[in-house]
């Protein structure tokens, strides 16, 4: 059997041929065109007001931190369980990753230790749908509120995720994304967007992701700015991967469903979203509630055997970086579903008898290793 990667995006010919017409299109006075429909689209799709589509989402919440006007020395709330440039763009900024512990069923931010990590110094509150479950989103707006302290909603593995009724994205002052070729969709390798209703926001973001330039006079700077801008063909592979996101996603839920449902005879613990949301998992994710389990014996094991699986990521406050204060037990969430969490592959192609080996495997491993 071939190998069973832990991802993979679904690229198809429609998706080649929107994309080989960009190339040859995509310039001249038509050089916008594809850009601006990727923003209009995607926008539409989110259900907010305006758009700018990015090189990476981590481009993406650079943009939207300058915007807000972090400077040095300020702090920035997120969760101690997340991709770790969230932490890097803040550190990057010169302003301070404040870190808080996981909720144990959803594995994103808790919101009921958000308020005591608050201080005269936090200038933004940062979460992370992680691996596609949707954050207690009442929850944390209501300390963010009652603060006066900005959202940003990191929404880069929860597309299509929806908390109430509304998709994820929609509830920050600020929600970035990522279209890596990992994630649900791809535009071709990398690329990421910002959401917002703000429109003041939006014009100031636009003109920081275009170098600070001047909108109608050319060779004119205003401001010092970045370049993060998305290419026509990147644009035109999203315009084409938007068409099949709802296929994709209800694939990807399929796949969450059939493993939780193989696997409930293990002692395992799978990520769930918040009850009020409609999650579309973009990896299933688990840990393991027995002590003598090896989680990177295991993913040897599994690797052996054809099967690619990730740990789940490293809490940020163990890296070197971050070590500006001892920290005691505040993270034992974290430190659990790290050092026991695993992400199971997820993509449009997994056939179901690739799951079948996948679960094959993961329950000989637990016999032999008497997990069970």
């Amino acid at each position: 059997m071939k190998k069973i990667l832990i991802s993979k995006p679904n690229i198809d010919h429609r998706d080649l041929t929107l994309v080989n017409k960009a190339a040859i299109d995509g310039w001249g006075n038509n050089y916008l065109f594809y850009n601006n429909k990727f923003e209009k689209d995607f926008s539409s799709y989110i259900g907010g007001k305006y758009c700018i589509a990015t090189s990476s989402c981590t481009g993406a919440t650079h943009i939207a931190l300058k915007a807000l006007n972090i400077k040095k020395n300020d702090e920035i709330i997120l969760p101690n369980i997340t991709w770790f440039s969230c932490a890097s763009v803040i550190n990057y900024m010169g302003a301070k990753p404040i870190f808080v512990d996981i909720d144990p069923k959803t594995f994103c931010i808790d919101p009921s230790k958000i308020e005591e990590k608050i201080t005269k110094k936090t200038k933004a509150i940062l979460i992370v749908h992680l691996y596609g479950a949707v954050c207690n989103i009442e929850k944390i707006k209501k300390v963010s509120n009652k603060k006066n302290i900005p959202l940003i909603e990191d929404c880069a593995e929860s597309l299509g995720s929806k908390y109430k009724s509304k998709k994820t994205g929609i509830y920050g002052k600020i929600s970035v994304f990522s279209f890596h070729g990992s994630k649900t969709i791809t535009t071709g390798g990398e690329g990421g967007a910002i959401i917002t209703n703000d429109k003041s926001l939006y014009l100031k973001m636009l003109k920081i992701s275009n170098h600070g330039k001047n909108r109608k006079k050319i060779f004119f700077q205003d401001d010092v700015g970045l370049k993060y801008k998305m290419s026509s063909l990147q644009s035109a592979m999203g315009i084409s991967q938007l068409k099949k996101i709802d296929k994709i996603n209800l694939y990807k839920n399929k796949i969450y469903n059939f493993f939780k449902r193989k696997l409930k005879n293990l002692p395992i613990n799978f990520q769930i979203s918040d009850t009020k949301s409609t999650a579309y998992y973009w990896m299933p994710t688990f840990y393991v509630e027995n002590e003598n389990f090896n989680r990177d014996h295991f993913l040897k094991y599994m690797n052996q055997n054809g099967i690619n699986l990730r740990p789940v990521f490293y809490p940020l406050h163990n890296f070197r970086f971050y070590k500006f204060k001892s920290y005691k037990d505040e993270f034992s969430v974290s430190e659990k579903i790290s050092k026991y969490g695993v992400n199971l592959p997820s993509y449009f192609d997994l056939e179901k008898k690739e799951m079948e080996s996948i679960i094959k495997h993961i329950q000989k491993y637990f016999f032999l290793n008497k997990l069970i």
